[in-house]
């Protein structure tokens, strides 16, 4: 994520040098945004995550037939709008027959924390007792 925003910053730099900035078009982004992150925001907690990828994968589809007619494709209006709702219709439909899968929580921290009585944490008789740090996750024994 660093990498890039980073990436983006030297990127946004040099087309500032080298004059090719709209300042009127990235105002008008910037502005239109805000709504963006705030409707987000707001529906971040309230829509399952597959919901949010279908739409998301929809929207992705038809910004990319978009591009494909702009460049110069022969893409009708209605495609590069009903396949992306198709896309979406479908998404849901096949999710509707599907249980919510939990999430997958295996990269936060504290995720492998597992009971005392897993093989892991058991010692053999005799030897030292293995104790983990709930906080840092390191092992240690006493």
């Amino acid at each position: 994520m660093f990498h890039a925003a980073l990436l983006l910053w030297v990127a946004g730099l040099a087309h500032l040098v080298s004059g090719n900035v709209d300042f009127g078009l990235m105002g008008n982004i910037l502005i239109g945004s805000i709504p963006g992150v705030w409707i987000g925001a707001h529906f971040i907690d309230r829509v399952p995550a597959q919901r949010l990828r279908v739409v998301l994968g929809a929207v992705l589809l038809g910004s990319a037939l978009a591009m494909i007619k702009n460049a110069g494709g022969h893409i009708p209006i209605g495609i590069i709008f009903g396949v992306p709702v198709g896309v979406i219709v479908a998404g849901f439909l096949l999710q509707r027959g599907s249980p919510e899968q939990p999430a997958d929580v295996s990269g936060l921290p504290g995720a492998d924390v597992r009971p005392e009585t897993s093989p892991r944490h058991a010692a053999p008789t005799g030897a030292a007792m293995s104790v983990r740090d709930e906080g840092l996750g390191v092992a240690s024994t006493r």
